[in-house]
């Protein structure tokens, strides 16, 4: 459960994080991993990884901005343990499928919902851990919501 935090991490929002850490291992995540080098594939690139259950954040992400995506993944993790429970009582919802490289304005309205799903369980989290989200949280949330409007095409992104 340990996690290698960078070390200009201000004490707080360390505290913090390990606080989100051990709650997310207690709901039953597998892995939470700070990669530094993606290859190229991008800076900042964090993601959930659905078929192991783990989480991986860039460490090149600010602390705060850390802290607020190590929430934002979290809630994709919680929503798939939500959704695992909807098709075991055949009310398969808020699954997102992509059936091209290019995804329809009917796809991008459910990948839009599914984000906007996951910024808002990241605040429940929050609240559960009494951890309290300042201003730039909000604004974080909205510049992470305004890319995803944007979008061109997705590749290799589904959830089914």
């Amino acid at each position: 459960m340990y996690l290698a935090l960078p070390k200009s991490f201000p004490k707080q929002d360390a505290k913090e994080i390990k606080r989100i850490v051990a709650y997310a291992y207690s709901c039953g995540i597998r892995g939470i991993s700070v990669f530094t080098d993606f290859h190229n594939a991008g800076e900042n690139i964090s993601f959930y990884n659905r078929l192991e259950a783990t989480i991986t954040i860039s460490s090149s992400l600010p602390s705060k901005v850390f802290k607020y995506t190590l929430l934002h993944e979290l809630g994709h993790y919680l929503q798939d343990v939500e959704d695992r429970f909807k098709i075991m009582y055949a009310q398969n919802q808020n699954v997102i499928s992509i059936q091209n490289d290019v995804p329809t304005e009917d796809e991008k309205e459910d990948i839009l919902n599914y984000e906007k799903n996951a910024w808002e369980r990241a605040e429940l989290v929050s609240k559960v851990l009494e951890i309290k989200l300042p201003k730039d949280f909000y604004t974080t949330k909205a510049e992470a919501l305004e890319s995803y409007k944007n979008m061109p095409e997705i590749k290799g992104f589904k959830k089914e």
